[in-house]
């Protein structure tokens, strides 16, 4: 027994006293409780490995050059970070001008496809990303014929961008790329919150979001992060209502709120907020007395990517008039 105690004690010795240390095994290295995915040490070397939504690491074993993915948003940070010649294929809703704030660089990629598998497969991808809002059939459907298949926990919220970012820019191999992203990112935020976070909470608008058909965005929706970030309180959030959820004409004059925003999308969505103005139900609202129902384009708030930041920049300009009167925010490149 001693003589083994000896050997051991040498064998550290002889290690620690040449100035070298074992290397130590590579382990996982995300950011803490990371929702977006889990991603082995930052490195060049491939083949590298990712922990999906499901908990199952998936290896990625070369730098992807046919890149598909089965959400909007994740269109829409691809291309920020990869640009459109290393697409297989992207969703057709990425030209669509409701919703897409890539038109001009989508339609550089030859392929557009829906969401069929047999479009996907034909497009022959070495990557496809798809967020849990995907449909798991579909998914299922690709896995099956083999293509590397990635499930990440998408964050429906301003406050996730940076882990969405800083995942799939892992994958892609362009971390420099996504790390300028969140630079980016934070620091359009950081303005917009250098002028908005000195306003005393009793000056704060009420705000909620309403669609056509009265949903509401609360708790856990980007909607929620773009109103705090642009210093408005979410009233459907206050409410306790979370996620995407239908309310009634009543509640909206229950909530009282200052600021009604709606989007300006579709057809059939650009009368909605001159309806609400007029209805005689909500003649009581504050944002309806007062005249400040606002329309923002639906691209800057429905979208699950750095651009919805677009839609922080703007409210903010709606809720601070004369704070941001001289101010004039670009589009993200």
């Amino acid at each position: 027994m001693l003589q083994r105690i000896l050997a051991v004690l040498v064998s550290v010795l002889l290690l620690t006293g040449c100035g070298t240390t074992p290397t130590p095994t590579p382990t996982a290295t995300p950011p803490a409780e990371t929702k977006a995915g889990a991603a082995e040490p930052a490195t060049k070397a491939w083949p590298r490995q990712v922990r999906d939504a499901d908990n199952k690491m998936v290896e990625i074993k070369e730098k992807p050059q046919r890149i598909h993915t089965l959400s909007l948003g994740y269109d829409e940070i691809t291309m920020r970070l990869v640009g459109p010649e290393r697409f297989a294929a992207i969703g057709s809703v990425a030209t669509s001008p409701v919703f897409s704030n890539i038109i001009p660089q989508a339609n550089k990629v030859a392929v557009k496809v829906g969401r069929k598998s047999e479009d996907v497969i034909a497009a022959k991808p070495d990557l496809v990303l798809a967020s849990p809002f995907a449909n798991k059939d579909l998914v299922r459907q690709l896995k099956d014929t083999g293509l590397t298949v990635v499930v990440s926990n998408l964050q429906d919220s301003v406050d996730g961008h940076a882990e969405n970012i800083r995942f799939l820019a892992h994958m892609f191999g362009e971390e420099e790329q996504g790390e300028a992203l969140i630079r980016e990112v934070e620091t359009r935020l950081q303005r917009i919150h250098a002028v908005v976070g000195k306003k005393p909470a009793a000056e704060q608008p009420r705000v909620i979001r309403l669609t056509d058909k009265l949903n509401t965005g609360g708790k856990d929706t980007s909607i929620d992060g773009i109103i705090r970030r642009a210093g408005g309180i979410n009233v459907a959030a206050e409410a306790g209502i979370e996620r995407w959820q239908q309310i009634t004409l009543e509640k909206v004059v229950e909530l009282k709120p200052d600021v009604i925003l709606v989007a300006d999308g579709s057809s059939d969505k650009q009368g909605f907020g001159k309806e609400l103005l007029s209805h005689p139900s909500l003649q009581s609202v504050p944002a309806v007395r007062n005249q400040r129902v606002y329309s923002l384009p639906d691209r800057f708030l429905s979208t699950l990517s750095h651009w919805n930041v677009r839609g922080v920049e703007e409210l903010a300009k709606l809720l601070w008039p004369e704070d941001f009167k001289d101010v004039t925010f670009a589009d993200f490149q």
